[in-house]
């Protein structure tokens, strides 16, 4: 299957959402939802104008997903962003968005490396025992990675990480076709939080340290979508390789209780690293219990 400017083509894995680089070119996938027809289109980064449109297999993955792997094409050179019968959109699993007058809703996104997973062992189940609540502040990763020696002091076995999720950060548009965007990114000063983020997920696992995540905010933007809540909560499991998922009962709404537990106990990366409810009162947390417990 060949596209313009030199550019080649074929059918993707589909794995997980959004764009992984590979050896030999760029991996794009997105949700099919309820089109009959999904085209890429690589937009120019400095005029944002269309260079290029590449059909998307219609070939469906798990989850709903579609999948392009374009070979050749330098990601850096390149931005990106979607058409589905006849109307553009952007990715729903956009880590970077820039303003664009020719894009959807005047934005496209920016390719980021994706991983599989992003540390060996990722998603461990977490160890019973004393937690600790890291909440990200305007010292950013590093001044949460400086506290490492203070957990080991005082005998935590893991770290809760709050506030870290960027779903209100101001690089991240509003909706993409209906979705949220910026649930996939991590919250930060500076222009890599994502790097930083994984990184100080790495101090802390080799330190000893399971590492959990608040998605209080995930929960209350994806509310009305439990399909879209899981496949953000396996992006952070498998890319940036958290081991648990702590929900609040406070961020789920009121009668979505039972609909949230099961979208998350379905799923097989998610079902045991996934607790609906608040921390127990004995300083441990049952962040490490299956979804619904």
């Amino acid at each position: 299957m060949a596209g313009e400017e030199g550019l080649r083509s074929r059918p993707g894995t589909a794995s997980f959402g959004g764009t992984r680089l590979l050896a030999g070119g760029v991996e794009f996938t997105v949700p099919a939802g309820v089109a009959r027809q999904t085209s890429l289109v690589l937009v120019d980064p400095d005029e944002g104008r269309w260079l290029t449109e590449v059909p998307v297999p219609d070939v469906g993955h798990d989850g709903g997903l579609l999948s392009v792997v374009v070979l050749g094409l330098d990601p850096d050179l390149v931005d990106y962003h979607y058409v589905q019968d006849g109307r553009a959109v952007l990715d729903p699993y956009a880590r970077v968005l820039l303003r664009s007058l020719n894009g959807p809703d005047g934005w496209r996104c920016r390719i980021t490396p994706g991983r599989a997973p992003a540390l060996p062992g990722a998603g461990a189940l977490v160890p019973d025992g004393p937690v600790a609540t890291a909440a990200l502040g305007a010292g950013g990763y590093r001044a949460l990675a400086d506290r490492i020696p203070e957990f080991l002091r005082d005998g935590v076995r893991a770290v809760v990480l709050a506030g870290v999720l960027a779903a209100d950060h101001h690089h991240f548009a509003p909706g993409a076709g209906g979705l949220p965007v910026g649930l996939f990114a991590a919250a930060g000063p500076g222009n890599r939080p994502d790097g930083e983020c994984r990184a100080l997920i790495r101090h802390l696992r080799d330190a000893g340290l399971a590492v959990l995540l608040d998605i209080s905010s995930v929960a209350r933007i994806a509310e009305g979508d439990g399909w879209f809540l899981r496949e953000a909560l396996r992006w952070w499991v498998h890319d940036y390789g958290v081991d648990g998922l702590q929900l609040p009962d406070s961020a789920v709404p009121a009668g979505r209780e039972r609909d949230m537990a099961e979208a998350l106990r379905s799923d097989r990366l998610l079902a045991d690293r996934t607790s609906l409810g608040a921390p127990r009162g004995d300083g441990r947390t049952g962040a490490t219990g299956p979804a619904g417990r």
